[in-house]
C-alpha cells in the first residue's frame, strides 16, 4: 500500500508540472499571437516583423526545450508542418529524416487511435473552442509505440474564420502510462487475491478516525454495502463486550510496536443480532515521528472452525470425565465419593441445572442419594419421589437400552402425579438412564434442565449411558464392600486375621503382577531361544513375529521378514512349489483347520533342512481366526535315520522272506502228517509255530510293500473301473473271515466310474474290512458304502492338506453318472463303519502311523503289526486322495477313503 501512495503522489506532481508548463506555453502562445497580429498590421515593415517573429520563435523554442516538450507548427493551407528537433528526437528521428508534411504525422498514429484523433482534430478546426488536448500512441523509428500527450490550438485564421495555422506541443508520457498499467495490474491481483481468500478488507485512517470496509467485510456480517457507515464507532459497537478490552489491548500493543503485526480472534455482532467469530489481522503505518497514521487489515470468518474446536473440546472433556470416573470407580470403594463426583462433574460438563442419582425403593419409589444443583434452583437431596411409569417401560438389561429423554416436560408421556412433582422443583426437561447392578435395576442417573426446555444431544445421551454402566460397576463393588463389612462385624474376633489375609491377597496380587511380567520376559526368552522354529502370522499370511532360532538358521535379520508375506521369507525360497504349497496351507489354516506336513527349507549358506511344519489357527470368542501359530521342527537327522532304518528293514525283510517261506512251507508239510503222526501236544505246538510264522510272513510282506510305496518304486496302474465291482470284490474276499467271527457284511453297491489301481484299492478296502471284522463283536454288522462328494480344490498328495468332507446318505441302489464341472473336482468317498469298541480321540491320527495300535495288546489278541493302515494311507495318497477315521467310544468307528473320480 505504501508503493501505491508513492505512485499517486508522483502522478499528482507530474500533472502539476504539466499544468505549469501548459500555462507557460499558453503565455508564450499569447505573445506569439500578439506578434503575429502586429506582423499583419505592419505587413509593410516585413523585415522588422520577421525579425521580431524569429526572436519570439527562438524564445518559444528555448522555453519548450527547457521543459523537454517537442514543438510542432502546421500551415493548414499547404499541409507543411514544422517539427522541432526535440519533437523528432522524442521519436528517434534526426532533423530532415522525417518529411515535414502533416501526412507523415498521420502515418505514425496508432491504428486504434487514429479514428478518434482525426475526429478530435476536425472538431477543433471546425470550432477552436473545442479543446485539442489528448493522449495517444505514435510509432517511433525503432518500431515501438510511445505514449504522447498532445496539446495544440489554432493560432491564425482568415477574416472568414477559416483556420490558417495551428501550433502545439508533444510530451512523452510513456513512463507515466507504464506506471499506471503496473498500478492497474497490481490492483487486479490484489482484488483477485482478496476474492480467493474470501476475506473482508478494512482501511483505517487513524488520524481522522474514518475507516473503509470492503463489500465482503459487510457481507460477512449480513449487511448490504450501503447499510454500514465508514466510521470506527460502527466497528466498536459490534465487538462482543467480553472481547472488547482484549481487542483494544492488542491494538495498543501493535501501535507501541510490541508486536510485529496485529492479529486477534474475537466476536462481531451480525445484522441478525448473533455473533460470528472473526480472525482480525492488520498492519499499521507510522510517520517519521513514530505516530500511527494508517492501519490496513483483513477479516476472516472462523465461526465454523471455532464451533469445531468447541465441539472437540467438549468431546475431550466428556472423554476425560468418563476416564476419570472410571479410574476412580476401579480404584475406590467409597460409594458416596463416587456418587457425588459423578453428579458434580456431569453438571459442569452438560451445563445442567440439576443432576441426581436416585435409588429405586421396594415399592418403585425413587430416593435421591446424590445431587449437584445450581444455587438458584431448589435442592431435592434425600427426597422420595413416587413411582414413575419409566420403570414399567424400561426393558430388561439384556435387550437394547432405551433412554428417557424428555425435551419438554409439558408434552412428555409420564404420570400426571409424577409430572406435578417435577414441576414443583421447576423441571422443564429431563434426561434419565437406568443403572443396573448384577442384571437388576438399581436406580437412575438423572439430568434436570429448569430454566428452559432442552433438546438432548446424542452425545449427551451416550455419555450418560457410559456413566451408568460405570456406576453399576461401582455399586457392585460397594455391595461387595458392604458384604465384607458385615462379615467383619460378625467375626470381630477374626478382624486381625481377616486384615492380614487381605494384606496377603494384596501382596499375592502384586506377586502375580510381578510374575506376569516375569512370565512375559520368560516367554520372550523361551520364544527366541527355543530349538524349534516358531512364528506368529496374521490370517492373511503377514508375518507378525518370528523367533531368533529361525533367523539364525536362515541368516537374516528380523526387519527382513516381519511385516511381509510369510512365503516370501528366505527359508521358503527353495522353490516356487514350496511357496505355493505354503500359501495354500495358510489359506486352509485361515479357515480354522490345523495343517501339518514335512517340507524342505533353505538356510544360510544354501543349507537345506527338512522340517516337520505345522500351522495352528487361534480363534476369538466368536470363532473367527485371528492368529496363526507356525512351528517347524528340524527332522533332518530323523529323516536320515528313517532312511537308514528303512534300508535296514528292507534288507532284513528280504533276508527273512526266503527262510520264512521255507519254514512256513515245512510247517504246512508237517501239519499234513506226511512226515509222521505228531502227538496232540506236538500238533498244538505246530499250530502255534505255523500261526507265528504266518504272522512274520505277513509282517515282512507289509514292510516290503510299504518300503516300495514310500521309495516311489511302485507306480499305480490306474484304469477305469466301477465302484460297485470294487466293493463286491472286497466284500467277497473278506466274507470267510466275517463268517468265522460271526459278523455280517452289508454292502449296498453304488455304481460310479473312477480311475484307480484296482488291486491296490481292493487291498485298501479289504485291509479296512479286516480291521473292522477283528474289532467287531459277534453278531455285529459292518457297512461298506460309497457316496459322491463335491470338492472345492484338488487334494494334495501328502494327505495333510486335503479337504475333509463328512459322509452323506445317498440311495445305495442308484447309479450315478459323472457330471461335468469345469470349476471343481468330484470325489467318491468310501465308508467302512463297524460297531466295535471305538478309538479314543487322541488315537484317531496316530493309528495311521507305523507300528501303532489302539491298544498294545491288540497285536497279540487281534493279530497284525500296525502297518496295515500306514500302507492304506500311502496307497490312497498315491491316488491323490485322503483317508481318515471318526469314532465314538463304545459306539464303533468309521474309516473314510476319499478318491477323485474319473473325468469324462
Amino acid at each position: 500500500m505504501g508503493s501505491d501512495r508513492q505512485i499517486t503522489d508522483s502522478e499528482q506532481a507530474l500533472e502539476q508540472r504539466i499544468q505549469e508548463r501548459m500555462a507557460g506555453l499558453s503565455a508564450v502562445n499569447a505573445q506569439l499571437r500578439e506578434k503575429i497580429r502586429r506582423y499583419d498590421r505592419e505587413l509593410r515593415d516585413h523585415k522588422q516583423a520577421e525579425a521580431e517573429l524569429r526572436q519570439s520563435g527562438e524564445r518559444l523554442q528555448l522555453a519548450l526545450e527547457g521543459s523537454g516538450d517537442g514543438l510542432w507548427d502546421w500551415d493548414i493551407r499547404n499541409g507543411n508542418v514544422y517539427l522541432s528537433p526535440r519533437w523528432l528526437a522524442m521519436l528517434g528521428y534526426s532533423v530532415g529524416e522525417l518529411p515535414g508534411h502533416v501526412s507523415a504525422w498521420e502515418r505514425l498514429i496508432h491504428p486504434d487511435d487514429k479514428p478518434w484523433v482525426m475526429q478530435r482534430l476536425n472538431d477543433h478546426l471546425a470550432n477552436s473552442s473545442v479543446p485539442f488536448t489528448f493522449e495517444y500512441r505514435i510509432l517511433t523509428q525503432s518500431g515501438e509505440w510511445k505514449w504522447i500527450a498532445n496539446y495544440g490550438k489554432v493560432v491564425a485564421s482568415d477574416q472568414a474564420g477559416k483556420p490558417l495555422r495551428m501550433a502545439g506541443t508533444h510530451k512523452d508520457i510513456s513512463d507515466r502510462k507504464q506506471a499506471e498499467e503496473a498500478l492497474r495490474v497490481s490492483e487486479e491481483r490484489w482484488q483477485l487475491a482478496l476474492r480467493g481468500t474470501n476475506d473482508g478488507i478494512w482501511d483505517w485512517n487513524v488520524q481522522t478516525g474514518e475507516i473503509f470496509f470492503s463489500k465482503r467485510w459487510k457481507e460477512m456480517l449480513g449487511f448490504e454495502d450501503s447499510e454500514i457507515s465508514h466510521s470506527l464507532d460502527e466497528w466498536r459497537r459490534r465487538v462482543h463486550p467480553d472481547d472488547f478490552d482484549q481487542v483494544m489491548q492488542a491494538h495498543d500493543d501493535h501501535f507501541a510496536r510490541k508486536t510485529p503485526f496485529y492479529a486477534k480472534e474475537y466476536r462481531l455482532q451480525c445484522k441478525d443480532g448473533g455473533y460470528k467469530w472473526i480472525l482480525d489481522r492488520g498492519q499499521a503505518l507510522w510517520d517519521e515521528n513514530g505516530n500511527v497514521v494508517r492501519m490496513l487489515g483483513s477479516h476472516t470468518d472462523i465461526t465454523e472452525r471455532k464451533a469445531a474446536e468447541d465441539a472437540l473440546k467438549l468431546q475431550n472433556q466428556r472423554i476425560q470425565l468418563l476416564a476419570d470416573l472410571s479410574r476412580k470407580i476401579h480404584q475406590s470403594l467409597q460409594l458416596d465419593e463416587i456418587l457425588q463426583t459423578t453428579v458434580t462433574e456431569v453438571q459442569k460438563l452438560l451445563q445442567a441445572d440439576r443432576v441426581l442419582i436416585n435409588q429405586f425403593q421396594v415399592d418403585g419409589a425413587e430416593r435421591v442419594l446424590a445431587e449437584a444443583v445450581k444455587p438458584e434452583w431448589p435442592t431435592v437431596l434425600g427426597r422420595l419421589f413416587p413411582p414413575d411409569n419409566f420403570l414399567r417401560a424400561y426393558p430388561q438389561p439384556d435387550s437394547q437400552r432405551t433412554i428417557l429423554a424428555d425435551a419438554d416436560l409439558q408434552t412428555a408421556a409420564i404420570d400426571p402425579g409424577f409430572r406435578e412433582q417435577l414441576q414443583q422443583i421447576s423441571v422443564q426437561a429431563r434426561l434419565a438412564v437406568c443403572i443396573f447392578t448384577n442384571h437388576c435395576k438399581w436406580g437412575l442417573l438423572v439430568v434436570h434442565h429448569c430454566a428452559t426446555t432442552r433438546q438432548w444431544q446424542s452425545c449427551e445421551i451416550e455419555l450418560l449411558e457410559q456413566l451408568a454402566d460405570q456406576m453399576g460397576i461401582a455399586l457392585s463393588q460397594a455391595k461387595l464392600l458392604n458384604h465384607l463389612e458385615e462379615k467383619v462385624a460378625e467375626r470381630t474376633a477374626e478382624l486381625t486375621g481377616a486384615n492380614q489375609q487381605l494384606q496377603q491377597e494384596i501382596h499375592e496380587r502384586e506377586q502375580v503382577e510381578t510374575a506376569l511380567g516375569q512370565n512375559e520376559r520368560t516367554f520372550r526368552a523361551i520364544f527366541n531361544n527355543t530349538f524349534q522354529f516358531m512364528g506368529l502370522l496374521q490370517p492373511d499370511g503377514l508375518l507378525i513375529e518370528v523367533n531368533q532360532t529361525i533367523l539364525d538358521f536362515a541368516g537374516v535379520a528380523l526387519s527382513d521378514v516381519v511385516g511381509k508375506p510369510f512365503w516370501q521369507a528366505h527359508w521358503w525360497t527353495l522353490s516356487s512349489l514350496t511357496q505355493t504349497r505354503l500359501r495354500a496351507a495358510i489359506a486352509q489354516a485361515a479357515q480354522g483347520q490345523f495343517v501339518r506336513y514335512e517340507v524342505d527349507v533353505l538356510g544360510a549358506h544354501d543349507r537345506i533342512a527338512t522340517i516337520d511344519f505345522s500351522l495352528k489357527p487361534v480363534t476369538d470368542e466368536a470363532g473367527q481366526v485371528v492368529l496363526l501359530i507356525s512351528e517347524g521342527r528340524d527332522i533332518s537327522d530323523r529323516k536320515v535315520i528313517d532312511r537308514m532304518k528303512d534300508e535296514f528293514v528292507s534288507v532284513v525283510s528280504h533276508e527273512l522272506r526266503t527262510p520264512l517261506t521255507s519254514i512256513h512251507g515245512s510247517l504246512k508239510l508237517l501239519a499234513t502228517g506226511r512226515l509222521g503222526i505228531l502227538s496232540d501236544e506236538g500238533r498244538q505246538m505246530l499250530e502255534i509255530a505255523d500261526e507265528n510264522t504266518d504272522r512274520l510272513v505277513r509282517l515282512v510282506s507289509d514292510v516290503l510293500d510299504l518300503q516300495r510305496i514310500e521309495s516311489g518304486k511302485v507306480e499305480m496302474d490306474k484304469q477305469p473301473c466301477d465302484t460297485a465291482e470294487l466293493m463286491l470284490r472286497a466284500t467277497e474276499a473278506m466274507q470267510g473271515m466275517a463268517q468265522q467271527h460271526g459278523v455280517t457284511l452289508s454292502t449296498p453297491p453304488t455304481s460310479i466310474l473312477i480311475e484307480v489301481d484296482v488291486d491296490y484299492i481292493i487291498q485298501t478296502l479289504t485291509n479296512l474290512l479286516s480291521n473292522a471284522i477283528k474289532f467287531s463283536p459277534a453278531g455285529g454288522t459292518i457297512w461298506l458304502t460309497a457316496e459322491l462328494a463335491p470338492g472345492d480344490r484338488e487334494v494334495e498328495g501328502d494327505g495333510e492338506m486335503g479337504e475333509m468332507i463328512a459322509p452323506k446318505a445317498i440311495n445305495p441302489k442308484s447309479k450315478i453318472q459323472n457330471p461335468k464341472s469345469p470349476n471343481s473336482t468330484l470325489y467318491i468317498t468310501f465308508q467302512i463303519k463297524d460297531q466295535g469298541q471305538g478309538i479314543p480321540p487322541n488315537k484317531l491320527e496316530s493309528v495311521f502311523e507305523r507300528f501303532q495300535q489302539v491298544d498294545a495288546s491288540d497285536s497279540r489278541s487281534k493279530g497284525g503289526a500296525g502297518l496295515g493302515l500306514t500302507i492304506c494311507r500311502r496307497i490312497v495318497e498315491q491316488h491323490g486322495g485322503k483317508i481318515w477315521a471318526e469314532s465314538r467310544l463304545g459306539k464303533g468307528s468309521s474309516f473314510y477313503v476319499k478318491l477323485p473320480i474319473a473325468r469324462e
